[in-house]
């Protein structure tokens, strides 16, 4: 079902959420592959230890996986190289963890020898590199429980704490699923200062019976001053991932079609008219409905270009040319294709959004939002990102 609106005839709720969506865009702006990335001395077995999370804000809407670590351990004298093939696959799940979009897998690499990891100083990325993942249906529920300290402990006049972080973990498929695991990136406030989930002591793996929950506790040693206060988890089995908020269904691929191919700067001449295709996938085992909404901005961009030309102004000196909202359906584990046409009914340079929302009267973002504008580092004006209509 296909409804028409104006800018004018908007709810306050979508009017809200468009406003907060677009805000939102430089969220997924493209930013270093691993994040915060460190290291420190084990008190427990007096190995070095580096840890850090590999966050997905590719530019599409795919998993990240087959993600290959090029590190160096840097002490006083000297580096020491290290190579993970695929850190995805560091703990033994069928296919190894996929990363969604937005999503972050937490780490832990361990230098297994004592004489070098007492030289080491510090850690550094050199050339680490992903590979794509696969889609496993949603089925994991992870509910985070408490985390709280049961032991103290000192190595080399530090003091350290160990600490117990508490949750359940439900399978809500009828067939039963192995080899199910949880990590976790320990947060104070936004810093990363702990890993935990690739510990003998968390008794992973679990296995799962069909509609079953079971507790979980996963153990982390951190410096005594460290107060965390957010768990970020991270699920996966041989057969399933994990339920996310956010990502039901997934915005996979977009397109425009009406742009005369190798036209310069997307000039639109002899056929104003052009069609914008979202194509979306659902990972979860059941249907949902949903509404995508269309937005074409009219952007107060003169064709010149230069450094002083700033992104998020243009955006917001914007007007709503057209905003459709199409109301659709996906099946269990599908994909649907849903498109609209646009003739612009005068010049100058345009941009478009892509968002899928729950339903109109109270929108709640279910993909990662698309926007096709003003890009590029550092943030400039590319005529190539627009539409330009002559």
């Amino acid at each position: 079902m296909r409804h028409s609106l104006t800018a004018m005839a908007l709810s306050a709720a979508l009017v809200a959420f468009l406003v907060f969506a677009g805000m939102l865009q430089n969220v997924f702006a493209p930013i270093p592959l691993i994040e915060q990335l460190q290291g420190y001395l084990d008190p427990e077995t007096k190995l070095y230890v580096g840890m850090g999370e590999i966050v997905n804000y590719s530019a599409d809407s795919y998993p990240m996986g087959n993600v290959k670590l090029d590190l160096e351990f840097q002490g006083d004298n000297g580096r020491v190289h290290y190579s993970e093939p695929t850190v995805t696959n560091l703990l033994p799940v069928k296919g190894g963890f996929s990363i969604p979009p937005g999503m972050a897998l937490p780490f832990v690499i361990v230098l297994n020898d004592t004489s070098l990891s007492s030289k080491v100083k510090s850690i550094e990325d050199v050339a680490s590199q992903t590979g794509s993942g696969t889609w496993k249906p949603a089925d994991l529920v992870v509910t985070p429980g408490q985390i709280h300290s049961i032991s103290e402990s000192e190595f080399d006049g530090v003091k350290y704490k160990t600490w117990a972080i508490e949750g359940t973990i439900l399978n809500n498929y009828t067939q039963p699923t192995t080899h199910v695991y949880v990590v976790a990136g320990i947060h104070e406030g936004y810093r990363l200062v702990g890993v935990a989930g690739y510990s003998q002591k968390d008794k992973q793996p679990l296995t799962l019976g069909g509609m079953e929950k079971k507790n979980f506790t996963l153990y982390a040693t951190m410096p005594a001053n460290v107060n965390p206060d957010r768990v970020n988890f991270l699920a996966e089995s041989d057969d399933s991932s994990m339920m996310r908020d956010n990502y039901l269904p997934i915005l996979s691929k977009y397109s425009v079609n009406g742009v005369p191919v190798g036209s310069v700067d997307n000039v639109i001449i002899d056929n104003k008219t052009v069609t914008f295709t979202a194509e979306l996938s659902n990972f979860a085992r059941k249907d949902v409905d949903f509404d995508v909404v269309f937005q074409v901005l009219k952007v107060p961009f003169s064709g010149q270009y230069g450094n002083t030309i700033n992104d998020d102004l243009l955006l917001q000196q914007s007007t709503t040319a057209d905003l459709q909202v199409l109301h659709s359906s996906i099946n269990a584990l599908g994909t649907a294709t849903v498109d609209y046409s646009w003739t612009a009914d005068s010049g100058g340079y345009y941009a478009y959004a892509i968002y899928v929302v729950n339903d109109l009267d109270s929108p709640k973002m279910l993909s990662k939002p698309f926007m096709y504008k003003v890009s590029g580092y550092p943030p400039r004006f590319l005529a190539s990102d627009m539409l330009h209509v002559k």
